[in-house]
């Protein structure tokens, strides 16, 4: 190639194809491809703006590199949705970046790109901090095959092209967090999830950030999903019924929430079920004027996005004061963490990857058998937490002792006997009288959704009978826990397990202060 060719694709443009002003894009929104930085909604129907920006590369890159990569993105944003179109970009600028870097530092060009720069980008990317993975390997691919065989340009090297499609590039790892249990950004541990669940029934917070952070820890969605969501999903729906001949009145919520990855011209929505206690909440938050696409969050600017969600979740951490007494500092609270923990817990209790994938709204299954992994190795783990968990300065005993003889544990509820019967661990004894007394009002608060009695240990609605051998049944649970359950139980009890221990040890010295033990 001559000087002045090479000179014409560094710098020259008047051989590409021209830049459409305005592209339509895959979802109808009308996107302008002026200047260096390219706006859009991250939906069409909301979730803030997102950029689409080029300067990163404005100094690093030569002209024509720029101007290529910009028809490239405009070309897809007509099958793609906003934020694929950001990752392109994003991708653009750390490639760009890698390849000027680790070459002369003069400005990169198409023409001047080898195959092993393409491989040294993937090697790259594969042993990044990061995490990308292959990621940026591949948006660059697509990118150099498009220039090659649909933009028909001379920056492009047929060779180059047909040899990077035989190129096997994995993406980023998908789940590290999840199966290293991060203790910053994997899944909440259970006392992390008793933390949360007991701030947000007690309405600690802005009730604002409060609702948002329940949305996420119910539901487990993700911020666009929060933010697209409409006053006119929210319903709310009154049944009478007779309980021991009182009449009394249900209220149950459901709410209409819009598909994340189910993108195009027209919203596809499902409904999920909601707690009495968010509804509530929700409703009380309701302004006085209300139109088919007001958004749930309607005290939000239009310019709120996905980021700054995540942050109202981390600030009504901080104003409830939750501690992780994992890391002994600031809970670190974000949307992820809440799906995390969620399909972590799905698995444990048993789901299938069909159920997980439904619960977090995913499209298929690649992504769903990080949490099935990660739920087989809480067996693995109960040793290593039953030697350090009872120092704990958490309370994991939350509820009160009483006696068997009493006939009303709880003021103004009949007695209500919990069996101590265990089906799930077959070497703990049957105590056919009972292990305490419930004191919850399934009247005002509806039936429990505990996994009794395992679960009513950890429970502050528990009254635990002093005269039962509590002593006996934490040795019996501590020696299956210890023993990885001998293959003998069923493996959903694992990560409640621990709690139900470390309970009924500090019930045990409540016992012994009170003199009954």
């Amino acid at each position: 190639m001559t000087s002045p060719e090479k000179r014409q694709l560094d710098a020259g443009t008047e051989d590409l194809p021209p830049l459409s002003k305005s592209v339509t894009t895959k979802d109808r929104q009308t996107l302008k491809t002026d200047g260096h930085v390219w706006y859009l909604l991250a939906n069409a129907d909301g979730g803030g703006r997102v950029a689409i920006d080029f300067r990163p590369i404005l100094k690093i890159a030569t002209p024509r590199f720029i101007a290529i990569a910009k028809r490239f993105v405009a070309a897809r944003a007509r099958t793609l949705a906003a934020k694929s179109l950001v990752n392109i970009a994003s991708a653009l600028s750390r490639a760009a970046r890698y390849w000027f870097q680790s070459e002369d530092q003069s400005r990169i060009s198409w023409h001047r790109i080898t195959l092993a720069q393409f491989q040294a980008l993937l090697t790259h990317g594969m042993k990044s901090p990061g995490a990308v993975g292959g990621n940026d390997f591949i948006h660059m691919r697509v990118l150099y095959h498009w220039g090659c065989h649909v933009a028909a340009l001379p920056d492009f090297s047929s060779d180059i092209a047909m040899a990077l499609q035989g190129i096997r590039a994995p993406g980023n790892l998908k789940g590290q967090k999840v199966l290293g249990s991060d203790p910053t950004g994997g899944p909440f541990i259970p006392e992390e999830v008793t933390l949360i669940y007991e701030a947000i029934k007690a309405g600690e917070g802005d009730p604002k950030d409060l609702v948002i952070a329940q949305l996420f820890e119910e539901l487990g969605l993700r911020p666009i999903q929060v933010l697209r969501s409409r006053w006119s999903g929210l319903k709310r729906y009154e049944v009478k019924v007779v309980e021991a001949g009182l009449p009394r009145e249900l209220v149950r919520y459901t709410l209409d929430i819009p598909r994340a990855k189910v993108r195009g011209e027209y919203r596809v929505e499902r409904t999920r079920p909601i707690s009495t206690l968010l509804g509530d909440r929700l409703t009380a938050l309701r302004p006085a004027t209300v139109g088919e696409t007001t958004p749930l969050l309607s005290w939000l600017s239009d310019e709120t996005t996905s980021k700054d969600i995540a942050l109202i979740a981390q600030r009504w951490a901080n104003d409830a004061n939750l501690l992780s007494p994992r890391t002994n500092d600031q809970l670190k609270a974000n949307p992820t963490r809440f799906r995390y923990s969620i399909a972590t817990e799905a698995a444990r209790d048993g789901a299938s990857r069909m159920q997980i994938a439904d619960l977090l709204d995913h499209v298929d299954l690649q992504n769903v058998e990080v949490y099935i992994d990660a739920a087989g190795t809480v067996m693995d783990q109960i040793e290593s937490k039953l030697d350090d968990a009872f120092g704990s300065a958490i309370d994991h005993f939350l509820g009160r002792t009483v006696s068997i003889e009493d006939p009303q544990p709880f003021e103004g509820l009949d007695k209500r006997i919990i069996p101590g019967v265990f089906p799930q661990l077959p070497e703990v004894p049957q105590l056919f009288l009972g292990i305490g007394a419930c004191g919850l009002d399934v009247r005002k608060l509806g039936v429990c959704k505990l996994a009794p009695p395992i679960s009513c240990y950890t429970c502050a609605k528990f009254g635990a009978f002093r005269e039962a051998p509590h002593k006996q049944i934490g040795d019996s649970l501590e020696h299956i826990a210890r023993t990885q359950f001998n293959g003998q139980v069923d493996a959903r009890v694992g990560g409640e397990l621990v709690r139900t221990i470390q309970a009924i040890r500090e019930l045990e010295r409540q016992l012994e202060a009170e003199g009954t033990a």
